[in-house]
């Protein structure tokens, strides 16, 4: 009879519960459509209910998807039967990115929804957060990200809409990882790299990107210990070289330098025969990795070694080979020499 009006009253009163699902149909369909007083909770009750039931068209969805605030699993649970019945899911995107940042939740299928929401309308803001949010979570916690994310932030960079020091650390990382680059892609990380390095932020990613830009030595010779935590404190690190002997080394206590939030190194400089032993001091929740140098572990060494970190591996390696006549040899050369220059170098 179209009494709309009537039934929505008797709904508050009385609920829904005992009318038929063609009824609710008609009276959901009426309320979306046609009266914006009767966008209320009663509406969306009644919406949901039909959802459940398979019966919904696409005026009772867009309602729903604009308008239902739920928990993060529901959020994309809808988002994922909405995206391909609705033309525009932007703004239930939104509510999703946006709450689940809020409760720092995360769950895979989110990277899909960033995708729609990013590709379609979207808010400045919410990408902004979103990218940043997934830079620190790829380089802090180690997450999974999909590429498309990095060329998401990529492009944000470029435009200068993101510029924060994790963000960019994120990317160089998620670059050294690649084998190719575009023209662009290397000049950016050489500006970069040689503003972290300038900045005394040296790390052994940078060796990926040795091919075109210039590089300090040090990258190539030390090791690396990382140490990544969410929580931002001092860290020490409790540590010793094994040299496979009976004889005791002593053991050190030292301060990783933060470089960046949550983000520790310290640099050793490992030689053969030798192993670092370690252990993080108030160690709770973090990770470790340690990333070993490629020249001193791997590299066949010659006659033509200039570092003197080389020369001394270099020794070592010709001691253990019994090599006694080209040890004297190389015993000589260093000490005629790097130990002579510094002995007589002055400051000028």
């Amino acid at each position: 009879m179209n009494m709309f009006d009537k039934a929505f009253q008797a709904v508050k009163l009385y609920g829904f519960n005992e009318l038929d699902v063609n009824e609710l149909f008609r009276l959901a369909d009426y309320g979306v459509r046609d009266s914006d007083g009767f966008i209320n909770e009663n509406l969306m009750a009644i919406c949901l209910n039909l959802y459940k039931t398979g019966t919904v068209n696409a005026n009772i969805f867009t309602y729903i998807i604009n308008n239902f605030n739920g928990s993060i699993e529901e959020l994309s649970g809808l988002f994922k039967l909405a995206k391909d019945k609705v033309s525009d899911v932007a703004l239930l995107a939104e509510n999703t990115l946006a709450q689940m940042m809020f409760a720092n939740g995360y769950f895979e299928y989110v990277f899909d929804i960033f995708s729609t929401y990013y590709s379609g309308r979207s808010r400045g803001l919410v990408v902004k957060a979103f990218l940043r949010l997934a830079a620190h979570n790829y380089l802090i916690r180690d997450e999974q990200t999909p590429n498309y994310i990095f060329d998401s932030l990529y492009m944000e960079i470029l435009k200068g809409n993101i510029d924060d020091e994790i963000s960019k650390m994120a990317l160089l990382v998620y670059f050294s990882r690649l084998e190719r680059y575009t023209e662009e892609q290397k000049k950016w990380i050489a500006e970069n790299v040689e503003k972290f390095m300038d900045a005394g932020k040296i790390l052994p990613y940078y060796k990926s990107f040795s091919s075109f830009v210039k590089l300090p030595q040090d990258v190539f010779l030390k090791t690396y210990l990382i140490y990544k935590t969410e929580n931002l404190r001092q860290v020490f690190v409790k540590y010793s070289f094994d040299t496979g002997t009976r004889s005791k080394t002593p053991t050190k206590i030292e301060r990783l330098e933060e470089i960046l939030p949550g983000f520790y190194v310290k640099e050793f400089v490992v030689f053969h025969g030798e192993r670092l032993v370690y252990e993080i001091l108030d160690d709770v929740n973090g990770k470790m990795l340690v990333i070993e140098s490629e020249v001193l572990k791997t590299k066949s060494f010659n006659k033509k070694d200039k570092n003197r970190f080389e020369m001394i591996n270099s020794m070592l390696v010709k001691q253990e080979m019994r090599e006694d006549s080209d040890l004297l040899e190389s015993l000589d050369i260093y000490i005629n020499t790097v130990h002579l220059f510094e002995e007589n170098l002055t400051i000028l």
